[in-house]
C-alpha cells in the first residue's frame, strides 16, 4: 500500500460507499497510474443536458478529449489528435488527445504524478447520429458524505493510445 501523503486515510471514512458491481474504487492500483480530473469548457459550460442538445455548440466541440502534459504523451508515445483510450477501475472512454503545455507533472513525495483531464459535461450526442461517451463513465459513483453530490473531480485512470 502507498502511502497517502495528504492525510493518513486513503478514502473519506464518512465517505458513501455503495456496493455494487460498477462501484469499484481505485486507490494506489498500478492498473490506474494516472489521476484523472474533470472540467468543463465554454462551448458546454452548462450541464450536458442543457448543452448536448444544441447543434451550434456541438459544432464548436463535437469531441470527447483528454487533456495531458506533453511529459506523459512522450511517455505514452501519444501524439496530439490521437485517439487513446481512458479506463478507470469503473469504466472506459475513447477520446482525442489534446497534447498541451497547460498540464505539467507533480512532483508529489519525491515522485511525478501525471494529471489528465477530460470534460465531464460531453457525451451521447442527441441532434447527431454520432455518439462520444461521456467522462461519468470513468468516475466513482460516491459522494460528499453531507450532501451526496457525486465526487467527479479526481480519480486514477490510465491512458493507452488505440491502435
Amino acid at each position: 500500500m502507498e502511502k497517502n501523503f495528504l492525510n493518513a486515510k486513503l478514502i473519506n471514512p464518512v465517505a458513501p460507499i455503495y456496493d455494487t458491481e460498477k462501484d469499484t474504487y481505485a486507490t494506489c492500483d498500478p492498473r490506474y497510474p494516472y489521476v484523472g480530473t474533470t472540467y468543463r469548457v465554454t462551448e458546454h459550460w452548462q450541464t450536458g443536458v442543457m448543452t448536448r442538445y444544441q447543434p451550434y455548440l456541438l459544432e464548436m466541440q463535437p469531441q470527447m478529449f483528454v487533456e495531458m502534459s506533453e511529459q506523459l504523451a512522450k511517455l505514452k508515445q501519444i501524439q496530439n489528435g490521437e485517439r487513446v483510450r481512458v479506463t478507470s477501475a469503473r469504466g472506459a472512454v475513447e477520446a482525442t488527445a489534446i497534447v498541451t503545455k497547460r498540464f505539467q507533472p507533480f512532483n508529489v513525495g519525491g515522485g511525478i504524478v501525471h494529471q489528465v483531464g477530460l470534460p465531464w459535461h460531453f457525451g451521447w450526442i442527441k441532434p447527431t447520429s454520432g455518439t462520444e461517451d461521456s467522462a461519468n463513465l470513468l468516475t466513482p459513483s460516491t459522494g460528499d458524505p453531507n450532501t451526496r453530490i457525486p465526487e467527479t473531480k479526481a480519480f486514477m485512470v490510465n491512458v493507452v493510445k488505440l491502435a
